[in-house]
């Protein structure tokens, strides 16, 4: 067996197979699997992207969101194509995306009470009825304040959260924010509910931004047709993605240390 690929508990759940990328223990396995395993044990997943993974170095807090998540996901194609350039080997890619498709499918969601943390009304409205027009239940909704990517914090949330005490919370901030908050109510709560991050996937089902069909998805060219919608936003965005080349090259499966300043 590759020493890299190992096991890993998930917080006193069963074992679950896991490579270790950056420090990161991403999850090895399907998106349904990745959805049973979500139900089955809650606790934090996390999709880290290209562009996030990319500064990992110079972003500590979010590097110790992805590290300690419950549950990885396989989002970034650069990722793993320079994993398998390097170690010969491919691992199966879960976006967040395919994901998320995979949940709302899934019998079990449709009896979990949910919460889902949106950047505003329209947005908070675009995916309740999606979620009706799916036959689920649009459960309730929480508009989330603008964060300071340094500290991530919001007793407000946490005490809504205690109050509700829904068995699933969707977070559908940005990349790189959402983490570092899931991170902090996931140590703070008093029970244990599943805390999925998954940013702006939604939005490509609500159509809030580019539709992504799975063909595409699974091709890995949503960041293509993203680009293509709006590239004054995002081509910048997905160009310093490159920044990760450089970067697991030279750290692999061991986490980067800060960057010095």
């Amino acid at each position: 067996m590759n020493p890299s690929l190992s096991s890993a508990p998930a917080r006193g759940a069963a074992e679950r197979p896991v490579e270790m990328i950056l420090g990161v223990p991403f999850f090895c396995g399907n998106a349904q699997e990745a959805v049973e395993a979500t139900l089955r044990r809650r606790g934090l997943v996390v999709a880290p992207s290209g562009p996030n993974l990319a500064v990992m170095d110079r972003d500590p807090e979010y590097q110790m969101a992805v590290r300690g998540s419950d549950l990885a996901l396989t989002d970034s194609g650069l990722m793993l194509a320079l994993w398998a350039l390097r170690h010969g080997r491919c691992l199966p890619r879960v976006s967040g995306l395919g994901y998320l498709r995979a949940l709302l499918a899934h019998p079990g969601f449709a009896g979990e009470s949910t919460l889902w943390v949106t950047p505003g009304p329209h947005e908070a409205r675009r995916i309740s009825r999606c979620l009706k027009q799916r036959g689920l239940s649009p459960g309730s909704a929480y508009l989330a304040p603008h964060y300071a990517r340094s500290a991530v914090r919001d007793p407000e949330l946490l005490a809504q959260l205690e109050r509700e005490r829904p068995s699933c919370v969707v977070i559908c901030i940005s990349g790189g924010v959402q983490e570092k908050l899931g991170l902090w109510l996931r140590e703070r709560l008093s029970y244990r509910p599943a805390i999925v991050c998954i940013g702006a996937a939604i939005a490509f089902i609500t159509g809030d931004q580019a539709s992504i069909p799975p063909l595409a998805d699974r091709l890995c060219v949503g960041w293509l047709l993203r680009c293509l919608r709006n590239p004054r936003r995002f081509a910048p965005r997905y160009l310093s993605a490159l920044r990760l080349v450089p970067l697991q090259l030279r750290w692999d499966a061991r986490p980067p240390l800060p960057r010095q300043r």
